[in-house]
């Protein structure tokens, strides 16, 4: 018997039974999946019961978003063409595009209302840039007009997709029908008797919600706190042990969730007996993609769980996309899996000169630490499940963990930041690019085309080459905004753009040397060294989290679901690369 959560681990172990028989011993008629067990226990010293009843379950598809398809279906046809033709990088723009799409189309509420809270979040230091990235279009239409120049004879063609992606952002700046569904299901919760529980693709997601209903005068609020429950498709397995008291919990709704997400939750023995999945056709292709090869490998309660929902998915085979959209899209995202804990302490903002382990993991993670930086392993050892070991040590199938910055920012925002120590002239660099910048006509884009032309101007006159990234006006106004966030300069990665980005706005050659100097490295330096400090306590955390609910007592539940989120975020490694700091400066050369 084989007893996994995993489809794909239950598809590979019947091939390996099916194909093991040798000698008189007759091989399996049939192989077969009875028994599903969670493989996350509540902690490392406990075991989870083995075998759980498992509760008739019925399963519905929302099929939403439908306008998508052929938007959809036009744009990769789009991303084909300008492949071939030898544009990955605007193939790249429109697929960014199409994901952007769709992921305000399925936003619960409307993309207004949503843009007003994730710019709160970012003030107040909730989010991060890299979450709050996915859901603004400045990032997506930047990508489109550089793909646009890029393009040549395609160029036009790219210029008509455009269009229609910002037709998209006003199609769905009063929501759509995710968000009309969502405030029906809602409306409907509060009047009934039993509870409902309503899980959100993630935490942004989750706030937003909960805020927009907060401010809702024609909802009762102690109705809505009495029969909602609001939760992420993460944490819901945590959300659903915490139900047992008040009223019975009988429907359950997966609001666009991630495919792995759904994959865990739908073959948890226990849930409510109304399952409901909202999406659209790129999220229900993608499961029906990934469940149908592994449905067919079980049997009994299992395989009516599996079943009733390949049957609800069937309903609408024709309209759905039949691969999964989230592996289209690595390409576009694989430089934000990149975890760089190497830090930069030369006087000119060189990188670290020791040696590096850079560790690829099967989630398609790049982790570069310093050799002797420690990294939590999970061993098969009951009296000692983790155990902490230097990168340098580490080897190819070790499972370790990997803290996404969405987890890091979150455990920052229950126990506050890891401290800095030292001073910088930050603060007064800042406060003169702020000065500077006000002294030049025009809204910000006028301002950032006229530094970016100064910049090409000064260093046409000096015979310099001049790139200024990829999206090189919002780079610039990304400069001209340094402040948005504390401890950080938002400056050009070069010294030589810095001096020309300094010069543009007219700070002299030698205050602009010593900012570079003091304020702009040596602030690097410092951030990197508290990202060290902060997975160390993330690490930490993991591993002892009951002394972090003594010490943060009345913010245990969220903490508590926040571990059993980081001990899934193991990923298992499969390579390794040591690279000296000699091989390192040759590299560099």
């Amino acid at each position: 018997m084989v007893i996994t959560q995993d489809g794909v681990i239950a598809k590979t172990a019947s091939e390996i039974i099916a194909s093991a028989g040798g000698g008189d011993h007759a091989r399996p008629k049939r192989i077969g999946v009875r028994s599903v067990v969670k493989t996350v226990p509540n902690d490392f010293t406990t075991q989870s019961e083995v075998f759980e009843t498992w509760n008739a379950a019925s399963f519905t598809a929302h099929l939403k978003a439908r306008e998508l398809a052929q938007f959809r279906e036009d744009a990769l046809s789009l991303a084909s063409n300008l492949r071939s033709a030898g544009y990955p990088g605007a193939a790249d723009a429109v697929v960014k595009a199409v994901t952007f799409a769709r992921t305000i189309a399925c936003l619960p509420i409307p993309l207004t209302i949503f843009r007003e809270h994730l710019d709160y979040m970012e003030r107040a230091g909730a989010v991060s840039d890299y979450v709050a990235a996915q859901y603004r279009f400045l990032g997506v239409a930047d990508s489109l007009r550089k793909a646009e120049r890029d393009a040549d004879s395609l160029g036009d063609a790219v210029h008509t997709f455009r269009e229609r992606a910002e037709g998209m952002v006003v199609r769905y700046a009063d929501g759509g029908e995710v968000a009309e569904l969502v405030r029906e299901l809602i409306g409907k919760a509060v009047s009934k008797a039993n509870r409902t529980i309503v899980a959100f693709r993630d935490r942004v997601v989750l706030s937003a919600v909960s805020e927009w209903l907060a401010d809702r005068e024609d909802i009762d609020q102690a109705k809505l706190a009495s029969k909602l429950i609001m939760t992420t498709t993460e944490a819901l397995a945590s959300t659903l042990s915490a139900t047992s008291r008040g009223a019975p919990v009988d429907s359950l709704f997966l609001v666009n969730p991630k495919v792995r997400h759904f994959e865990r939750i739908i073959l948890s023995p226990s849930l409510p007996r109304k399952v409901g999945l909202i999406g659209d056709g790129g999220t229900l292709g993608a499961i029906a993609t990934v469940l149908a090869p592994v449905t067919p490998l079980f049997e009994g309660e299992p395989a009516a769980r599996l079943k009733a929902v390949s049957a609800s998915l069937a309903e609408y085979a024709e309209r759905m996309t039949a691969f999964d959209f989230e592996k289209t899209i690595i390409p576009e995202f694989a430089p934000d899996l990149t975890l760089d804990f190497t830090i930069q302490d030369s006087s000119e903002g060189g990188p670290y000169e020791g040696p590096v382990v850079e560790l690829y993991t099967e989630d398609g993670y790049l982790l570069r630490l310093p050799s002797h930086a420690e990294c939590l392993v999970i061993q098969e050892d009951e009296l000692k499940p983790l155990k902490e070991q230097p990168a340098d040590k580490v080897s190819v199938g070790d499972r370790i963990f990997v803290f996404s910055r969405d987890l890091h920012d979150r455990l920052e925002f229950l126990l506050g930041p890891v401290k800095s120590e030292g001073t910088t002239l930050l603060a007064s660099y800042q406060q003169a690019v702020r000065d500077r910048v006000a002294l030049i006509p025009g809204d910000r884009q006028k301002q950032a085309l006229e530094i970016l032309t100064r910049m090409k101007t000064a260093a046409a006159l000096i015979d310099e080459e001049f790139d200024a990234g990829r999206n090189e006006v919002s780079n610039v106004i990304r400069w001209m905004s340094t402040g948005r966030a504390n401890g950080r300069p938002d400056a050009p990665r070069s010294v030589k753009n810095f001096a020309l980005f300094m010069n543009a706005i007219g700070v002299p050659e030698t205050i602009a040397a010593q900012y570079w100097r003091n304020a702009v490295v040596s602030s690097r330096v410092m951030a990197i060294q508290v990202g060290l400090h902060a997975h160390g306590r993330a690490q930490e955390f993991v591993m002892n989290p009951q002394g972090f609910y003594a010490r943060a007592s009345e913010k245990k539940p969220e903490l508590k679901q926040l571990w059993e989120e980081m001990v899934r975020s193991a990923s298992v490694v499969l390579s390794r690369h040591f690279v000296s700091g000699k091989q390192r400066k040759e590299n560099d050369r």
